[in-house]
């Protein structure tokens, strides 16, 4: 992966290929922490970055994105109106955008797409019953059927939301930063950690036990930031997979070409 002040694309250099660069396509990322930003051209492989989204025009600019496809939970619409003055074709995900998965939804303008591109970007590495499991701000939990129909699922705090509120919504708890501690604290700050990762923890096999008896063979995929962490301390059968989302993105892109 390229660091965030790396802005140009491996696969994109003027040098080798001048007509590369006039068909660079970017498929966008836009969360509530981070932006991740994939670069391809046809069929080659998919580059993925990870960009300040203050920094974003300008890395968009300097790889000659020609199309773009974004999905956004986190800027404004001012800077979405600025990024398309920068490509040549923009478009943004929404819930009508055509994709190989259905939802049944009951509030679809309230859905965050990037649900929905996670669970496409799902069904590339499993068939059958998916959870797909979004660690990151918000630890999001969506179950796509074996018969592509995303029918929802659950929204829980995430490990660094639920250390700030604690601190925020009390009077002298402090604010601590996240690690794995054993069950039993034996300081304030240690005990906060082991709520936060030892109760999360908790929550979701619990949650996943709760799917798995109502869906047959269920395949569990992991992303987000977090999913690392998820991973190595579940002690269950779970897929991660890095840039989930954003490999829906990229599947939805080719999909409506």
């Amino acid at each position: 992966m390229q660091r965030q002040e790396d802005y140009k694309c491996n696969i994109c250099d003027s040098s080798k290929n001048n007509n590369i660069l006039l068909k660079m396509n970017a498929v966008i990322d836009i969360g509530n922490t981070k932006v991740k930003v994939g670069l391809f051209v046809k069929d080659r492989k998919m580059a993925v970055s990870i960009v300040d989204s203050t920094k974003l025009l300008n890395f968009l600019r300097a790889n000659s994105v020609l199309n773009a496809l974004v999905s956004n939970v986190g800027l404004d619409r001012g800077m979405l109106n600025q990024i398309k003055n920068y490509v040549k074709q923009f478009n943004e995900l929404t819930v009508n955008t055509p994709m190989p998965i259905a939802t049944s939804y009951e509030t679809p303008t309230t859905l965050g797409v990037d649900r929905l591109a996670a669970c496409v970007g799902a069904r590339k590495y499993k068939s059958g019953n998916v959870l797909v499991i979004d660690a990151g701000t918000c630890i999001t939990y969506d179950l796509l059927t074996d018969k592509n129909q995303h029918l929802g699922g659950i929204i829980c705090p995430g490990l660094e939301m639920r250390l700030r509120a604690m601190h925020t919504l009390t009077s002298k708890l402090p604010l601590v930063s996240f690690n794995k501690e054993e069950l039993i604290g034996n300081t304030t700050q240690k005990c906060l950690q082991s709520g936060a990762s030892n109760g999360t923890l908790a929550e979701m096999k619990g949650l996943i036990e709760g799917f798995k008896k109502d869906f047959e063979n269920l395949s569990i995929i992991i992303g987000g930031g977090d999913a690392v962490f998820f991973d190595k301390n579940l002690e269950l059968n779970t897929f991660v997979v890095a840039n989930l989302a954003v490999e829906g993105l990229h599947r939805i892109f080719k999909y409506n070409e």
